[in-house]
This record gives C-alpha cells, structure tokens and sequence, in this order.
C-alpha cells in the first residue's frame, strides 16, 4: 500500500505520523463516519479532531507542551483517511444494536487480523478497531491523509 501523507501504519498505534506532527485517533479524537464509494472503489474514514470529550474532559486540555506535540488547536479539524482502489473491505455487523449505541472510540490499528475460522491474517491490509465491537478491515492501492477544517 502507498502512504501518501502519512507514514506507514504499525501494529497496535492510535495515532497517526505525518509532516512530523502527530495526530492522536483514540481519546483526542471521535470518529464520526465512513463512506464507501463503489465507482471509485475508495473508502473515507473521518474523524473530528479534538474530540468533544478532550476538550471537557481530558487533563491534557490546558497542557501547552501536549497541545503542541498533537497539534490540537482552538479550532476544530477533520482527520480524513481515504483509501483509493480499495480491493478487500470488511466491516463488521455481527452486532448491529451494539455499533448504534456503543463507543466509538479507536482501540486500536492493526497490520494483521483474525479470520472468521481464527486464523492470522497478515496480507497488507489494515484493520482499525472501535470499543463498541466496530471493526473495518481495508486493502487498498494507496491511503491518503487529508487534513481540513
């Protein structure tokens, strides 16, 4: 997979590298949606960035230095990962009452996943895990990290 924007995803991070900031997808974010588009093959995933809970909540919220080194900024952002050519998606919906209502809150990302008879999977995709059960598992030609307003 081409990263273009970011550096490469390891296994087990919640935070995102790129022009040498970094970008923190787990308590200092929320995820707010993803959108597939079959005609260009490309999966969005979006997070609002700070999230609401850091910015009531979190005791990082008036730390200067922590503000700094994850780019959090008076102003809201959008953290957008679009996958382009995407040729294995799965998301899962084993519990559909539990991803309306649970927290979406990254746990973790991942370079590997369990198949559906437990095996390991190591095959270049990357597999993003949310608290309430939520998981998409993506292989794409290319990920971009966009930044915006």
């Amino acid at each position: 997979m081409i990263y273009e924007n970011l550096k490469p995803f390891l296994n087990n991070v919640l935070e995102i590298n790129s022009n040498n900031k970094i970008w923190e997808l787990h308590n200092d974010s929320d995820f707010i949606e993803f959108n597939y588009n079959v005609l260009r093959k490309s999966l969005e995933l979006i997070w609002k960035y700070p999230s609401d809970w850091f910015r009531k909540s979190s005791n990082f919220r008036n730390n200067t230095e922590y503000l700094e080194n994850y780019s959090i900024e008076d102003k809201d952002y959008r953290i957008s990962l679009t996958f382009k050519s995407v040729f294995y998606l799965k998301i899962n919906n084993e519990e559909p009452n539990q991803l309306q209502t649970g927290d979406t809150c990254l746990t973790d990302i991942r370079n590997y996943y369990e198949t559906d008879n437990g095996k390991f999977v190591e095959n270049g995709s990357v597999q993003f895990v949310f608290q309430n059960g939520l998981y998409i598992i993506v292989n794409a030609d290319s990920v971009e990290l966009k930044i915006y307003k």
